[in-house]
């Protein structure tokens, strides 16, 4: 496959899932793919790849121009061959999804993608569900979020270890993240005073999540905190960033409005944060507005 790949200019995917090519297997693609301008996925999950394999990889990225998806799920890579895949993303301009469930970065595998973070605005969804992350690991990826200038928008940390103590942590950096819309916490060790960090100090002022996963935290028996993230996430989908921006013209408050909808307590918080919102209608005649 390998060989082939040399010749062959129109392959687009390549999926070998399951297939247990091991570490010898990925060097000979990837001293393939780092010639290759038309492959754009490529899926290699459950392999056996290590940190030998991952360290190949890694070192074609930093060149590679058409890589769009990496999936690597299901693999024996460690903290090494996280930084390897790490250190080729930092100057990659392609790669838009990299999924790496299922391994074991561990805390310094996830550091390597924190620093990462800073420099890279390729980069739109990061999955490192299972992988053994503590909130060492956790601090360092939102660390990272915060240099990120808004370019990586979802982030997968389920079924890791972090405690209420890294969950509180993280709830201080979302404050200062400009474009993450979906993060998942899920299966960790986040009790209820790192929901209530997330949700009252991170979500309350974070003006872009979308979607945030604390299960299993038993909401049904927190119904005001639950009340509360359903709140801020809705404002966020109803464009609560546009509050930041104050060049927006007035004309654009009632499209704003709109995606509000009927719920009092959304309008409430819109009207309180700009009362621009009500200035009469006769300005927006001095502007067209599309």
């Amino acid at each position: 496959i390998a060989a082939c790949l040399k010749k062959n200019t129109s392959l687009k995917e390549i999926n070998l899932y399951g297939n247990n090519i091991g570490d010898e297997g990925v060097k000979a693609l990837a001293a393939s793919l780092s010639d290759s301008t038309s492959v754009e996925i490529v899926r290699l999950g459950n392999n056996q790849i290590s940190d030998e394999g991952a360290a190949a990889l890694g070192s074609i990225l930093s060149t590679n121009e058409t890589i769009r998806v990496l999936v690597l799920f299901v693999n024996e890579i460690g903290p090494a061959g996280a930084a390897a895949v790490a250190r080729g993303l930092k100057h990659n301009t392609s790669v838009q999804k990299l999924m790496l469930n299922m391994n074991n970065l561990g805390d310094k595998g996830a550091g390597a993608f924190g620093e990462t973070l800073c420099g890279n605005r390729s980069l739109k969804e990061l999955y490192l569900s299972d992988n053994k992350i503590g909130d060492t690991g956790a601090i360092a990826i939102t660390d990272g979020l915060i240099c990120n200038d808004g370019a990586l928008q979802e982030l997968n940390l389920s079924d890791n270890d972090i405690t209420c103590t890294g969950a509180i942590e993280m709830a201080a950096r979302l404050k200062l993240n400009n474009g993450l819309k979906s993060l998942w916490l899920g299966g960790n060790r986040i009790f209820l005073d790192g929901v209530k960090a997330m949700i009252q100090d991170g979500l309350r002022h974070n003006f872009y999540l979308e979607s945030i996963d604390l299960s299993p935290f038993p909401f049904q028996d927190q119904p005001d905190l639950r009340n509360e993230k359903e709140f801020y996430l809705a404002l966020n989908k109803a464009g609560r960033q546009a509050l930041r921006e104050e060049k927006i013209h007035v004309c654009f408050w009632a499209y704003i409005l709109a995606r509000v909808g009927h719920d009092p307590n959304m309008v409430f918080y819109f009207l309180v944060r700009s009362p621009d919102l009500v200035k009469s209608q006769d300005a927006c005649e001095e502007e067209v507005c599309d």
